[in-house]
């Protein structure tokens, strides 16, 4: 598994991109940063990470990259999810589009489950049946939209907030519920 990662690394990261990490750089533009710092690594809140997770984020060109996720929330289960992330122009501020799927599981959990967090788990996305087994295994597609800041120049180039919107559908209910994410990113 290391080897795969560090492949994607030496595959992701041009020689100025590296640089970027080494030293101070500056960017004209976000779309001059994405095209130099191509792997982002960070956090994330809510959505379709669960409660909280991590992030990795792979930039094809300045305009599109994969984001692969992983987090959780209560009770006790786990998510995975890839999402393709398209770019629209911008300086410091990037609007983006996305598409992406995400699955929730639980493992070994034993009793009913009467609440989860978030909150629509267990209002949209489990069966009467699957609250009382305990069971959480969703496969959720989702559409977003979001809004990316990213820092140019200066102490912490390359660092990223973003707020996105998304709208997770449940692939085997055809059952939908609307959620938000927040999260920050370091371009190198």
């Amino acid at each position: 598994m290391q080897n795969f990662f560090s492949f994607l690394v030496v595959l992701f990261v041009s020689q100025a991109g590296l640089a970027a990490v080494l030293v101070e750089g500056t960017s004209s533009s976000g779309m001059e940063m994405r095209k130099t710092r191509r792997v982002g690594i960070g956090l994330v809140a809510a959505g379709a990470a669960g409660m909280a997770g991590t992030s990795l984020e792979l930039n094809f060109s300045e305009k599109s990259g994969i984001v692969l996720g992983f987090g959780g929330g209560s009770p006790s289960y786990q998510t995975f999810g890839v999402q393709y992330k398209g770019v629209f122009v911008g300086e410091w501020l990037l609007p983006y589009y996305t598409f992406g799927y995400t699955h929730w599981e639980n493992y070994g959990r034993k009793g009913p489950i009467t609440e989860t967090n978030p909150n629509f788990l267990a209002d949209k996305f489990l069966t009467m049946k699957e609250k009382q087994e305990g069971k959480i295994n969703e496969n959720l597609i989702f559409p977003g939209i979001g809004i990316q800041y990213v820092k140019l120049g200066g102490f912490m180039a390359g660092s990223s907030l973003y707020l996105e919107l998304q709208i997770l559908m449940d692939i085997g209910d055809f059952v939908a519920a609307a959620t938000g994410t927040f999260g920050y990113l370091y371009y190198f």
